[in-house]
């Protein structure tokens, strides 16, 4: 479907092309785009604009697309706006949604910053579907790369504090057909996924498998499943499963729908009605954690090109009432295929899929998020048209906390008040007036405000640090704060400047986590625990430059006495060092063992072989290469003398 979209706007540019000035250009231009040159196809527009005086409505719109496809949206709206004004343009439509979904984006989500997943995590083929195990140890997802398995296989790699382990495949949950997860059931035990684990199946169906049990033999959930596809299971709290499916009956190729558990039952199949389906494609449903939020996918609904990802409240009590969908805007939704939208339980992070980098495979994309408020959605009726309801919160005076509040509880609160059908305020908004050009003003459909009451968040601090080597000088480092809020985590992440600089605001929280990740360095993080008076937080972190053929020596793990034991504390920096050697494949690991004097030399000698062996073995059963580790061990032959402790260690030192 994308590339028939494509195909059909680039031929309608082309019938138009002509005596039309700059046209060589734009020809140019296009042939870069198909080819997923964006940055030469835009330069390419720019000469045919300078060429056509800014006359041709058609080149904004492509413009506008390109502006996209290299991630700037001020630009994109920009060029979309000037569609609309240049006169006459086979393309007017699209740019008028165009402009509406970026204007509209940042009453969604405040802040989004996407990045992609680390070179070991991604193949170089098809990788998608992200999905947290229940317990957060573990990232699940659908992989084509090379494996014992052929076709599309289930994969999961282990989630650490800075990073993700090596992608293992999961041998029984795969075959030599495809298979996917869709999600998990509420205590973790169930898994829901997709797959023909029958013999001769081979339309794709729904099945459930005990995780208990690695022998499980997946179970067909025939009360889900069709004699056509269904696909992208996502189970809520064991009472709802949304799947895709493209059984007749529906409004087009995929539509979604829902299953509802009452009394220990699933009922039939409910399409999601014309709201959410359309004559074309939807597909990977996902129902955040409030109940009401649906995200999804659709090639049907406005957007900027191949599959966007879509938000939709549920208005009633039934499931066919929905809010208008809203496009997620960038920089979740590219001129290409964007799908998969999963959100962490409590924290701001999630992950989409995308081929945005036209490789004509997926990928995997980690966010962190900001929600807008006040929360709003679209709504349509037969005399105001589209209009904005809002829930505005009214922040009243401090005062102590009796219980935990989250936003969506907020969101619930509204939409109860919504039930109620109170008449509401509706101020005047001139939908004719664009912004001034260049303004990232929001001109915004009609607002109706619902209030209630909103304690204040704590206090902010100011976290100021500063990203050197060990020499002193200033990293332009990647840096990210973590911390818990009202028992959820938000991660946040910056860029130092040229000077090493980096500036975090945050509530007040018990502690707080920094992390400096810079290529050809250690990563390296600190914890910081505020005492609750103070306003700013002056951080340094230092990272150790790696040098070929120059150790970098960290930290020892020392033992409890004649110990070969690795306690949790330790396991965590071993588990930082995975990341980084993951991170870095060109590293190499020197493990040394020592013991003290406390033992015969052969005791002594023999329990720093254990010492070394066991780190070793750690580090290996979490995914680094045995051929990147090696083990000496020294017995006493090295005591110091100064403290037992010290003798009682493993030295690490990493060579590249």
């Amino acid at each position: 479907m994308k590339k028939l979209c494509f195909s059909l706007l680039l031929l309608a540019l082309l019938a138009v092309l002509g005596a039309v000035p700059g046209e060589r250009y734009a020809r140019e231009g296009l042939d870069l785009f198909q080819r997923g040159e964006y940055q030469q196809a835009l330069n390419k527009f720019l000469a045919a604009d300078r060429s056509a005086n800014g006359t041709v409505a058609d080149y904004h719109y492509w413009l506008g697309k390109l502006y996209l496809a290299v991630e700037d949206s001020v630009n994109a709206r920009i060029r979309m706006q000037r569609c609309q004004q240049a006169g006459e343009s086979r393309y007017l439509e699209e740019a008028r949604e165009i402009e509406r979904i970026l204007t509209r984006q940042r009453s969604i989500f405040s802040k989004a910053k996407l990045r992609p997943m680390p070179d070991h995590f991604n193949s170089p083929n098809s990788d998608y579907g992200a999905v947290v195990s229940p317990d957060g140890k573990y990232l699940y997802f659908t992989s084509m790369r090379p494996a014992k398995k052929a076709k599309e296989n289930i994969w999961r790699a282990e989630i650490f504090r800075t990073g993700y382990g090596r992608p293992e495949l999961v041998e029984n949950l795969s075959t030599d057909k495809n298979e996917s997860l869709g999600s998990f059931g509420e205590a973790g035990n169930l898994a829901w996924i997709v797959g023909n684990f029958e013999k001769n199946k081979i339309d794709g169906d729904i099945y459930s498998v005990d995780l208990r049990d690695r022998q499980a033999v997946p179970v067909n959930a025939s009360q889900f499943n069709s004699s056509q596809v269904e696909t992208h299971p996502m189970s809520f709290r064991d009472n709802l499963m949304f799947f895709a499916s493209s059984r007749p009956g529906g409004y087009g190729g995929m539509d979604i729908y829902v299953c509802e558990k009452i009394g220990g039952q699933w009922t039939e199949p409910i399409n999601l009605g014309p709201v959410i389906n359309t004559s074309t494609n939807e597909q990977t449903p996902f129902l955040d954690f409030d109940g009401k939020t649906l995200y999804f996918a659709s090639n049907g609904h406005a957007g900027f090109g191949g599959y966007d990802i879509f938000r939709a409240y549920r208005l009633g009590a039934g499931w066919q009432d929905w809010s208008v969908p809203d496009n997620l805007g960038m920089p979740f939704n590219s001129v290409n295929n964007d799908r998969y939208f999963y959100r962490i339980p409590l924290s701001n992070e999630a992950y989409i899929s995308s081929d945005r980098k036209l490789s004509d495979f997926e990928n995997i994309y980690h966010l962190t998020l900001e929600y807008a408020l006040p929360a709003s959605y679209l709504v349509k009726d037969a005399k105001s048209g589209m209009r904005v309801v809002e829930i505005a919160p009214i922040q009243t005076s401090a005062k102590p906390k009796t219980e935990s509040v989250s936003l969506w509880d907020k969101l619930n609160q509204g939409l109860e008040v919504l039930d109620t059908g109170l008449r509401l305020t509706e101020p005047k908004v001139d939908l004719q007036r664009p912004p001034a050009e260049g303004s990232d003003e929001n001109v915004l459909p009609p607002v109706e405000s619902y209030t209630g009451a909103l304690e204040l968040m704590p206090a902010p601090i100011q976290i100021d640090g500063l990203v050197q080597d060990e020499q002193g000088n200033p990293l332009p480092a990647d840096v990210e704060l973590v911390y818990t809020l009202e028992g959820e985590s938000v991660k946040e992440l910056v860029s130092a400047d040229a000077e090493g600089r980096f500036t975090f605001q945050a509530p007040i929280a018990s502690t707080f986590n920094l992390y400096a990740n810079l290529d050809g360095y250690l990563s390296h993080g600190e914890e910081f625990t505020p005492s609750g008076q103070e306003e700013s937080i002056q951080a340094r972190l230092v990272l150790k430059k790696l040098i070929s053929n120059a150790p970098v020596s960290l930290n020892p793990i020392l033992f409890q006495y004649e110990s070969s034991l690795l306690d949790a504390k330790q396991q965590l920096m071993l588990d930082e060092l995975i990341v980084a050697m993951l991170e870095n494949p060109r590293l190499k690991l020197l493990i040394k063992g020592y013991a003290n004097d406390g033992g015969s030399k052969t005791y002594n000698q023999e329990l720093s072989e254990k010492r070394a062996a066991v780190v070793a073995e750690y580090l290996i059963s979490k995914g680094l290469s045995a051929e990147c580790v090696t083990t000496e061990a020294y017995g006493n032959s090295k005591f110091s003398g100064a403290a037992e402790a010290i003798d009682r260690r493993v030295d690490l030192e990493l060579y590249r």
